[in-house]
C-alpha cells in the first residue's frame, strides 16, 4: 500500500524476495513507499551494518536491548554455509524474540539517529530508485552485491563465514537462471561473474556443500534424522562387535576346558598304568626275594636299607597318582586292588 512508509534495514533484499521468490511459484509482491533506513547512514556501494549502527547512537538509547552480535543464540553463517534455513516456521521463542528485538532496534535508530541532512528525504529518494530498480530486473543489484560478495570470499579468514558467502552467491546464480528473466541486465549479469562462481564453486566443493539448482534448502529436520540414523548404525555395529566378542571368549573358554579335561584325564590313565606296572614289578621282586629264602635258609646279607626306602617313596607317590587316577580309570584301579587282596 502506497498509504504506508514501511521503514526496513536493508530492503533490497525484502523487495526482492517479495517479488520473485520462491522461484517455483514466485509471489510477484512489488513493494510500494519503502524506506530503507540503512541507506540514510551508508555510503555509495558501501552499507553499514546494524550492529556497527548501534554503536553510534548515545549508550542511554540502547540500554535494555539485547547485544545485536549475539544473534538471540542464533548461528546464521552456520545454517547458511550449510544451505539451512537460519529461522524455520514455526519460529521458535528465541527466534521470535529475536525477530522483534529487530524491529525495536530500527526504531531505536530511528529515533536516536542523525541522518546526513537532518532528515530522511535522500534516504527516501536512494530507497525508490533501489525498488525501482529491483522490480525491473532480478539481476539489477548483481553487481553491487557480487562485488562485496567477492572480496568477502577473498578476505575472510573465518571459514564458516567463507562458506555462507559462498552459498550465497551460488543461490544468486541459481536464482537469475531459475527465474529466467530474459532482459539484458540477467544475461550481462551471469557473463559478468563466471570467475566468481568458479570461486564459490571451489569453495563448495572443499567443504561437500551442494546447493541444488531448484533452490531448495536442506532440511534441518532432515539432518537430525540422518545424525541419529548414522548413531543407530553406529550402536548397532558396536553392539554386534561386542556380542561377537563374547561369544569368542565363550568359545574359548569352553575349549580351552576341553582340552584341559581331556589333558587330565590322559594324565590319570598314564598315572594308573604306571602304578599297576610298578606293583606288578614290585610283586615279582617279591615273589623272586621268597625264592632266595627257601633255598638258602643260613644267608645273612643285609637288605639294601636306601633301595628300600626309596621303594617305600615310589610305592606312596604311585598310590597318590592311582587315587587321583581311580575316578577316570576304574578298571587299573579295580585291578590294583584286587592284586593287594591276593597278597
Amino acid at each position: 500500500s502506497d498509504a504506508l512508509c514501511k521503514a526496513i534495514w536493508g530492503a533490497d533484499g525484502d523487495v526482492a524476495s517479495l517479488r520473485y521468490t520462491p522461484v517455483a511459484r514466485p509471489l510477484g509482491i512489488e513493494s510500494a513507499n519503502v524506506l530503507d533506513v540503512q541507506l540514510a547512514y551508508s555510503e555509495a556501494g558501501r552499507r553499514l551494518s546494524m550492529a556497527n549502527m548501534l554503536k553510534r547512537l548515545p549508550p542511554s538509547s540502547i540500554a535494555g536491548l539485547p547485544d545485536k552480535a549475539a544473534a538471540g543464540g542464533l548461528d546464521f553463517a552456520a545454517a547458511h554455509g550449510r544451505n539451512r534455513r537460519a529461522l524455520s516456521l514455526p519460529l521458535p521463542g528465541p527466534a521470535a524474540a529475536y525477530a522483534v528485538d529487530d524491529l525495536h532496534r530500527v526504531e531505536t535508530v530511528l529515533q536516536a539517529g542523525k541522518p546526513l541532512g537532518g532528515n530522511y528525504l535522500q534516504a527516501r529518494s536512494r530507497s525508490s530508485a533501489v525498488v525501482s530498480a529491483i522490480l525491473r530486473s532480478p539481476a539489477s543489484l548483481t553487481n553491487e552485491k557480487m562485488r562485496i560478495h567477492g572480496n568477502q570470499l577473498r578476505k575472510t579468514t573465518d571459514e564458516k563465514q567463507r562458506l555462507s558467502v559462498a552459498v550465497r552467491i551460488k543461490r544468486h546464480f541459481h536464482a537469475l537462471r531459475r527465474i529466467n528473466f530474459g532482459d539484458a541486465a540477467t544475461d550481462a549479469a551471469l557473463g559478468n561473474h563466471e570467475a566468481l562462481e568458479a570461486e564459490a564453486d571451489k569453495v563448495l566443493k572443499r567443504a561437500e556443500v551442494e546447493v541444488p539448482e531448484d533452490l531448495t534448502f536442506y532440511s534441518p529436520q532432515v539432518e537430525d534424522c540422518n545424525d541419529e540414523r548414522a548413531q543407530d548404525v553406529v550402536a548397532i555395529a558396536a553392539g554386534e562387535e561386542q556380542a561377537e566378542r563374547k561369544v569368542n571368549e565363550s568359545t574359548k573358554g569352553k575349549t580351552k576346558k576341553k582340552v584341559a579335561k581331556k589333558a587330565a584325564l590322559a594324565d590319570a590313565v598314564a598315572g594308573a598304568e604306571v602304578v599297576a606296572a610298578a606293583v606288578a614289578e614290585g610283586d615279582a621282586r617279591k615273589v623272586a626275594g621268597g625264592a632266595t629264602t627257601e633255598a638258602q635258609p643260613q644267608a645273612t646279607e643285609e637288605p639294601d636299607v636306601g633301595a628300600s626306602v626309596g621303594l617305600k617313596r615310589g610305592r606312596r607317590a604311585k598310590r597318590r597318582r592311582g587315587a587321583l587316577a581311580a575316578e577316570d580309570a576304574p578298571v587299573e584301579a579295580n585291578k590294583i586292588k584286587r592284586r593287594r587282596k591276593a597278597k
